[in-house]
């Protein structure tokens, strides 16, 4: 999706570009060959091949996801806070703005990989997580909803800071998040979608939203969709940083927009788009 037609903002995305594309080639002069260094470093940093040659080449803008992940390797982190400050400032700044975790720069906050683990791995973690981050849970409700295997994970998760004990047997989040990757955030909207959207409230004005879409359309109409998402996407996320924006009602959304091929659509193409 092209994100933005300025000449400042087309030279700080060459830039943020350039910056990656050397420090991704002072890791590949460290291997035998080129073809072995790809191989090894699209499986250790959790991107495919074509990306990666595709980012070194020029082709590709990456996305803050994507940007993320290679310093994550690069770097030797698991904390997506310590990423961001050991990244160049020029794209630890652009990551902080666009990433979905608010701040990433907050000295007290951690954004964990290995959070990421536990929520993919444990759908009880994973209802706890979620609950606790929009609000409160209490053991009681834990336990009568999940049994004893609840209140260990309950145990658990206190014990890594991923929730704290407000009062007595009552839990909100804690500082330690999980970075929430694309295959995190796969399993939280399954989880979400199957066992939290209510068809019944559907017909019911105010209570939630739900929309449906598939169409052959134009690279230039599927651009121009992923804009209207993407700045959906920005104005909800001003609007939930601000304080008055808390409150006990506990919202979720997802939102997802892509092709019904696995192919690239816009190969080789030296604009801004989100793939």
């Amino acid at each position: 999706m092209q994100i933005d037609t300025s000449q400042s903002q087309i030279m700080d995305r060459a830039a943020r570009l350039a910056k990656i594309q050397a420090d991704l080639n002072e890791s590949i002069d460290n291997f035998p060959s080129e073809k072995i260094a790809i191989k090894s470093l699209s499986k250790k940093i959790g991107i495919s091949e074509r990306t990666l040659k595709r980012i070194i080449k020029g082709t590709h803008s990456p996305t803050y996801q994507t940007i993320l992940k290679v310093y994550r390797y690069l770097k030797g982190t698991y904390n997506d806070r310590e990423t961001v400050m050991a990244m160049p400032e020029i794209l630890g700044t652009f990551v902080d703005d666009e990433q979905d975790n608010f701040s990433l720069t907050n000295p007290n906050t951690y954004f964990s990989t290995e959070v990421d683990s536990y929520i993919r791995a444990d759908s009880v973690f994973r209802s706890i997580y979620i609950e606790t981050a929009t609000g409160s849970v209490t053991k009681e409700s834990v336990c009568y909803n999940h049994g004893k295997h609840g209140e260990n994970v309950l145990i658990k998760m206190c014990e890594v800071g991923i929730i704290k004990e407000v009062k007595p047997n009552v839990y909100t989040a804690g500082l330690n998040r999980g970075c929430l990757d694309e295959v995190t955030s796969h399993e939280i909207s399954k989880y979400l979608l199957e066992y939290k959207f209510s068809p019944e409230k559907s017909g019911l004005e105010g209570e939630n939203f739900y929309q449906c879409f598939f169409e052959g359309v134009t690279k230039d109409v599927y651009n121009e969709l992923l804009r209207i998402d993407w700045n959906a996407y920005q104005k909800k996320k001003k609007l939930l940083q601000s304080k008055e924006s808390k409150g006990d009602i506990k919202y979720w959304s997802i939102s997802y927009t892509d092709t019904l091929s696995k192919e690239v659509i816009y190969e080789d193409n030296k604009k801004e788009v989100l793939q």
